[in-house]
């Protein structure tokens, strides 16, 4: 397990967010506004945003705030995601992330995560069901990032989704059993990064 002081992880529901609890061990330590999870030493900390652009921003502020650090904090977005073509389960880091509603772009840092390719994303208001282009669609990444980036320099900021929904299969077919799978089995990804 890689250790550092000062990651912090958003993450917008309970299925997505379990396994990464159940590798790192981290525990709940406030339910309210968000539930906040932290490891024994205070150097990792993972918040349950909730699903949407604003819930997303306002999550990743309350993580920011409640668990300052001494040391650059590394924030990372976990998450599922839809796309036209990729296969379900994959998962990819965002290499540019982008807001449909406002037209608001970032670039995140080059921080390599092992056997893990990239992608666009774009953050849309409700769940995409056509899909158009080569990107992968998330409702909370623009949120994350917007805020993330006053804390951190976007070196430190990163998106990895996990393809739940494409053209062959919608969202109707996602299961919260399926998704704690997929991140349990991508989490030897998430956590080789530098």
């Amino acid at each position: 397990m890689t250790q550092y002081n000062g990651l912090r992880w958003v993450v917008a529901l309970p299925s997505e967010a379990s396994s990464i609890i159940e590798y790192y061990k981290l525990h709940l330590v406030c339910d309210h506004p968000f539930k906040l999870y932290t490891d024994d030493t205070g150097a990792q900390g993972l918040v349950i945003s909730g699903m949407g652009r604003a819930a997303a921003a306002a999550a990743t502020v309350f993580l920011a705030e409640r668990m300052p650090s001494d040391a650059a904090m590394i924030f990372i977005n976990v998450g599922i995601a839809g796309a036209a073509s990729f296969e379900l389960g994959t998962i990819w880091r965002a290499h540019k992330v982008s807001t449909r509603s406002t037209g608001k772009v970032w670039y995140p840092g080059a921080m390599k995560f092992g056997g893990c390719a990239t992608a666009g994303l774009v953050t849309v208001e409700k769940p995409e069901l056509e899909y158009p282009g080569d990107d992968l669609f998330d409702m909370e990444a623009a949120g994350f990032f917007e805020m993330a980036a006053k804390f951190s320099p976007l070196e430190l900021v990163q998106s990895l989704k996990i393809v739940s929904d494409n053209s062959k299969e919608d969202i109707e077919a996602i299961d919260k059993h399926r998704v704690k799978q997929w991140v349990g089995e991508a989490m030897d990804i998430i956590d080789a990064f530098q």
